[in-house]
């Protein structure tokens, strides 16, 4: 597949993460700790499939999916965030996963947000370590892509 049928996939692996979480909450009005579990549960779908033996995929889409859906926006907000940063700054991409719930957890714990929304951080932090951590073995190493990829375009106007 190309760029299209790259991002059809990523689309459809984002929107995986929506439906049971805004039902859960929109429709159904469930409690906030009901709705968190719901999310929780969808992420571990994802990565921990029984249909695939329990090995499904690195499950960050469907963890933006499940952002996009709950109503409190700053998670999806820090964690895409500090993500953005962990791609400009960090060289292996299992770090920069890593940056983003990490990131959102001190965010969070430094607002005073619910013990419920910390401990989803939190479990989302865990799963995407669970899927990772063969990539996170190696050190990580800082890289200023950002800037080099400025350099590189300076000459082009």
């Amino acid at each position: 597949g190309g760029r299209k049928s790259g991002c059809l996939a990523l689309i459809l692996d984002i929107a995986k993460g929506i439906p049971f979480v805004a039902l859960a909450y929109s429709f159904f009005g469930l409690p906030e700790v009901t709705v968190m579990i719901v999310a929780v549960s969808a992420i571990l779908g994802s990565a921990f499939s029984p249909l695939l033996r329990f090995r499904g995929g690195k499950s960050l889409a469907i963890t933006f999916g499940v952002l996009l859906a709950l109503p409190h926006h700053e998670m999806l907000i820090t964690f895409a965030a500090f993500m953005l940063l962990g791609f400009l700054f960090i060289e292996t991409d299992a770090w920069t996963v890593m940056l983003g719930p990490t990131g959102s957890l001190v965010y969070l714990a430094i607002t005073g947000a619910s013990y419920w929304e910390l401990l989803f951080v939190l479990s989302v932090l865990v799963i995407l370590a669970a899927k990772h951590h063969n990539e996170l073995k190696a050190i990580p190493r800082c890289k200023v892509r950002f800037i080099g990829w400025l350099q590189s375009r300076r000459y082009r106007i």
